[in-house]
């Protein structure tokens, strides 16, 4: 899956009600978390923001920018996270279990458990949900358990 870009209205709102303005492209890595959790982003996302976290690519930018990021890139990582988890939290309710093979930058790989479920039960679930999850891009499947162990 390849969750939708963000629109650049989007992006402005966004980055509004996180009280950034375009007058100023670039903030404070160490004011995120504090900022995050101030609009109760969820706590496994602010944990994300560490050299081996999803977040690795904006430690990155702070190192090389004397602890700056720029809000842009912050908020297009926070939206694609945010998705993601939608995504897993979704698809967790529907199939109980969810294993996420491969994640970078917006492209998620996951398996779900097909249990007596048909391909074309999980390709319409998520045909359905595609708004709702801001998916731009899917394929769908099928692997035997011997292809899974």
């Amino acid at each position: 899956m390849k969750v939708r870009k963000l629109s650049p209205e989007d992006l402005n709102k966004m980055a509004s009600n996180f009280g950034f303005s375009a007058s100023n492209d670039y903030t404070k890595f160490d004011d995120l978390q504090s900022l995050m959790r101030s609009k109760q982003v969820d706590e496994f996302l602010i944990q994300q923001l560490t050299a081996t976290g999803l977040g690795s690519d904006l430690v990155k930018e702070a190192e090389e920018s004397k602890g700056f990021v720029s809000y842009k890139n912050f908020i297009n990582w926070l939206y694609i996270e945010q998705c993601g988890l939608r995504i897993i939290e979704g698809l967790s309710e529907d199939f109980g279990v969810v294993e996420i093979l491969e994640h970078y930058n917006d492209y998620y790989k996951i398996r779900v458990p097909r249990g007596d479920k048909t391909i074309g039960y999980v390709f319409g679930l998520i045909e359905d949900k595609k708004e709702l999850y801001k998916i731009s891009e899917y394929s769908v499947s099928q692997t035997t358990l011997e292809q899974i162990f």
